[in-house]
């Protein structure tokens, strides 16, 4: 029978974390290149591993929510939680009434209903 200890798990979780980090950089830039052109390699990692912590605050745990998070610090500003042109996204993202994969897809949608030009 095989067992996996506790220490493998994370052994293989931090693996995974490493290969998500990688896999977004390349994504950020692919879509959002002119924009994160001016951050340094280290500003997007720690921009990653912020979108990952606040993810994991509202129990989205899926690579998506992280990637649905990262699109909206480039179409609505790294700030957009704290911004006042945005309090409608902090009100969907701090709803605790609402799972968190489902408040990232409230914001994508409101998202895009609220800024169109």
């Amino acid at each position: 029978m095989l067992v996996i200890r506790q220490a493998q798990m994370a052994m293989f979780d931090e693996l995974e974390l490493q290969k998500f980090i990688q896999n977004t950089r390349v994504y950020i830039a692919e879509v959002w290149g002119d924009i994160s052109a001016k951050y340094s390699p280290e500003q997007v990692d720690q921009l990653i591993n912020q979108a990952i912590m606040r993810c994991r605050e509202m129990g989205a745990e899926l690579e998506q929510d992280a990637l649905i998070y990262i699109d909206h610090l480039f179409i609505l500003g790294l700030d957009f939680e704290q911004n006042s042109d945005y309090t409608w996204a902090a009100e969907i993202l701090n709803d605790t009434s609402i799972d968190g994969s489902a408040r990232l897809e409230m914001l994508e949608q409101a998202a895009a209903a609220n800024t169109q030009a």
